[in-house]
C-alpha cells in the first residue's frame, strides 16, 4: 500500500486477512503459521500486522507504512469440532 491509497483499501484488506486467519484456524493451523502468513501478505501491501489469537477469535491490527491510519477488526472463529 502506498500513501495514495486510501483508507477503505486498508480496510478491505484488513478484512481479507481476517477472513485468511479465521480459515486457518478452523483448519487447524497453529498460532505460528497463522502469525506468519498474515505477516507474510500484509508485508506484500507494504503494511504491518498486530495479531491477537485466541481459540474463539482473531484480532488483526494493520498499519499501513507512511500513512496516518490504521484498521483493527475481530472476527470468531468457526468452533473446533
Amino acid at each position: 500500500m502506498t500513501a495514495s491509497n486510501s483508507k477503505s483499501d486498508l480496510t478491505e484488506l484488513g478484512q481479507t486477512l481476517l477472513s485468511i486467519g479465521t480459515l486457518l484456524m478452523s483448519s487447524g493451523a497453529n498460532c505460528q503459521r497463522i502469525t506468519k502468513t498474515l505477516e507474510r501478505l500484509a508485508g506484500a501491501f507494504n503494511c504491518t500486522v498486530d495479531l491477537l489469537i485466541t481459540h474463539k477469535a482473531l484480532m488483526v491490527t494493520i498499519n499501513a507504512h507512511g500513512v496516518e491510519y490504521f484498521h483493527s477488526g475481530l472476527k470468531r472463529t468457526l468452533p473446533h469440532r
